[in-house]
C-alpha cells in the first residue's frame, strides 16, 4: 500500500527504517515526538515498528528521500479509535508536508480501515503541532494536566479528536 500526493508518498514502515527512528529520538529537535532525547537505544528502534501501524514519508521523486514518519498507536479495535502522532524531518518542516501527508494517511485509516475516531495528544508548548491539528480539522477535546515529564519539568498535554465523519465531510472523500 501506497499514497501519493504530487510531492509526498506515504509507504509502509519496514523493519530497515529503524535507522531514523534512532537519529529522530536522540536529537532534542524531536522531544515532543519521542519524549526526552537519548531514552531509544538500538534495539527498541528497531522494535519500533511492533507497537502500531507506521508510516514514513517520503519525496514522491526520490523514494530514498525521507520527509518524516506518521506513527498510528494505541488501536482500540473494538472501539475504532486510535492515536495519531506525526513527526517531520527538521529540513522539511513549514512546506506543507505535515498537512498532506496526515491527510493520506487519515484518509487511509478512516476509510481503508474502517476507524471511526483519531486522537492527537499534543504537548503544552507545541504551538506549531496544535496549528496544524486545529487547522486541518481536530478539535480540542480535553486538557491532561501534569501528563509528561519533558525538559526536566511535567507538561500538561492537549488532547485532540477528529471523527471520520467530519474527516471525510471536510476532504470529500
Amino acid at each position: 500500500m501506497k499514497f501519493l500526493s504530487e510531492k509526498i508518498r506515504i509507504i509502509p514502515f519496514e523493519a530497515s527504517h529503524w535507522q531514523y527512528v534512532y537519529t529522530w529520538a536522540n536529537s532534542s529537535d524531536y522531544d515532543y515526538f519521542f519524549g526526552n532525547s537519548g531514552l531509544y537505544d538500538i534495539e527498541r528502534c528497531q522494535s519500533f515498528n511492533s507497537k502500531g501501524i507506521n508510516f514514513l514519508i517520503v519525496d514522491s521523486s526520490d523514494c530514498s528521500k525521507v520527509l518524516g514518519m506518521i506513527s498510528v498507536s494505541s488501536i482500540d479495535d473494538k472501539s475504532r479509535n486510535f492515536r495519531f502522532n506525526i513527526l517531520i524531518d527538521k529540513k522539511h518542516r513549514k512546506q506543507g508536508v505535515a498537512k498532506k501527508s496526515s491527510e493520506l494517511a487519515l484518509f487511509y485509516m478512516f476509510n481503508n480501515e474502517n476507524f471511526y475516531k483519531a486522537i492527537a495528544l499534543i504537548c503544552d508548548g507545541n504551538e506549531e503541532s496544535r496549528k496544524l491539528a486545529e487547522s486541518f480539522g481536530f478539535e480540542q477535546e480535553s486538557l491532561l494536566k501534569q501528563e509528561i515529564y519533558l525538559d526536566g519539568e511535567f507538561k500538561d498535554v492537549y488532547r485532540y479528536r477528529m471523527f471520520k465523519g467530519a474527516f471525510n465531510k471536510r476532504y470529500k472523500e
